[in-house]
């Protein structure tokens, strides 16, 4: 499914999506996640946008992307990028 961003940049959220779910439910995909991000979504099916969000845990850009939320607090529940549950909230408020 594609989503126009309003910058009009067409993104699929359904890679990013499949990703933290991975992370979710695959604990060899979480631990990859977690030693090396680029290297965890290096074959994953994402833009170039979806990839930098991804890799640098940026929640807000993630969810503005439409990227669930549920899932996008699979970051903060494993401890990755150092994202706290007040930090992941503010960030998701901003967006």
């Amino acid at each position: 499914m594609l989503r126009r961003l309003a910058a009009g940049v067409a993104v699929s959220r359904f890679a990013v999506e499949e990703v933290l779910y991975r992370v979710r439910t695959e604990p060899a995909s979480l631990e990859r996640f977690r030693s090396d991000p680029s290297a965890a979504v290096r074959d994953a099916d994402l833009t170039d946008a979806e990839r930098r969000a991804l890799t640098a845990g940026d929640v807000e850009t993630l969810y503005r992307m439409g990227v669930h939320p549920f899932l996008l607090f699979e970051l903060v529940r494993h401890g990755l990028f150092a994202l706290d549950v007040e930090g992941y909230l503010a960030r998701v408020r901003r967006a």
